[in-house]
This record gives C-alpha cells, sequence and structure tokens, in this order.
C-alpha cells in the first residue's frame, strides 16, 4: 500500500497556479533529498505543501494573482452569458455607460476568487477529490445524497442542485466528503 506523500508524488502534481515551480516525480527517489553527510532523509511533500498553504493565505498573492485572474475568468463568463442571453431570449446587453457591467465583473470576479483558493486548498490536501453531479433518474442514495424535502419511499432523482464530493487517501475507497442535494420523485416504474 502507497503512503500518502508517496501516492501524491505519483501523480505528477505541480503547483504552477500558486506560482510554485515545484513538480513531485513519478518515482519514490525523488519525493525524497537525502542528506549525505548526516544519514537522514528530508520530506519535502510537508515542505511544498507549507509553502502553498502561505501563499494561498497571503494578501498580496490574493491581489497580485488570484484576484487579475479571477476577473478575467469573471469577464469571459459575463461575455459567454450576455450571448447566451441574446440568443436564447433576443435580449440585447446594453452598453456600459455606467459601469454596472463592471461590477457585475468585480462581483462575480469575487466567487471566481473564492474557487480559485478553493481549487489551490484542495490540489494541495492530502485527498483526492472526485465531484459529481446526480443525474435525473437515479435511484435515490441516502447515504450520498440529501433529499429536499425529506420524505419516506422509493425514489429517483428528479434534479440535482449541489454536487456529491466524494474523496480518498491513497488508495483506499472513496468516502462521502459532501452529499449531493437533490429534489427527488416517486419511482418510476418501467413498463415493457
Amino acid at each position: 500500500m502507497k503512503s500518502s506523500a508517496n501516492y501524491r508524488a505519483t501523480r505528477n502534481f505541480s503547483m504552477r497556479y500558486l506560482g510554485l515551480q515545484v513538480r513531485l516525480f513519478p518515482t519514490q527517489s525523488h519525493c525524497r533529498h537525502t542528506d549525505q553527510s548526516a544519514g537522514t532523509g528530508i520530506r519535502l511533500e510537508p515542505l511544498i505543501k507549507r509553502a502553498a498553504e502561505n501563499k494561498i493565505e497571503n494578501e498580496e498573492f490574493q491581489q497580485s494573482t488570484v484576484r487579475p485572474a479571477a476577473e478575467a475568468l469573471a469577464r469571459k463568463f459575463m461575455l459567454t452569458l450576455a450571448r447566451q442571453l441574446e440568443v436564447l431570449g433576443g435580449i440585447a446587453v446594453p452598453e456600459d455607460s455606467d459601469g454596472v457591467a463592471r461590477q457585475h465583473v468585480v462581483a462575480i470576479g469575487e466567487i471566481f476568487s473564492r474557487a480559485l483558493t478553493l481549487k489551490a486548498s484542495l490540489q494541495i490536501a492530502p485527498h483526492e477529490y472526485r465531484v459529481q453531479w446526480v443525474h435525473s433518474g437515479t435511484e435515490l442514495d441516502r447515504e450520498s445524497m440529501i433529499e429536499l424535502p425529506e420524505s419516506e419511499g422509493s425514489k429517483e432523482v428528479m434534479w440535482c442542485v449541489s454536487p456529491l464530493v466524494m474523496k480518498r487517501t491513497g488508495s483506499s475507497r472513496w468516502e462521502v466528503a459532501c452529499p449531493a442535494k437533490v429534489f427527488s420523485r416517486p419511482k418510476r416504474t418501467r413498463q415493457g
């Protein structure tokens, strides 16, 4: 069984987003730096993890790197959304004479900023995460889903409003980190 450090090393993990040009290579020999004179091994992963955590929490890094990236994503999102609104409903997005669009970009940019920070935090976590949207028609599983509103009986998913988040460490089994939130309906009987 692989340890967490060895498992993470096999993933060719790169923290380019954090401004750290560090790469863990897929062999155990690259996971450790050995001090030949003292005969001790220094594990790099905890050091890299702590450096990345410090970088994520650093306000200057947030201002200089994360927020500009978040605002760029927000602008792209707003352009895509504006085009979709025009196509779907014939709604023309007015020219930005009073800075309304800029206010929306800043507001949505804050959401993207939090998402990028969360992404970085998850990348340096000792777990591997999987996000899964539950499809309509899937049988309701009360261990991995929260039904809105809760009721009894055999059910199936009608609509998923929050995804299922699973996590695992190394080669361990997947476990529920955050259950999906779903609206359900009575299970349909299939007629043949």
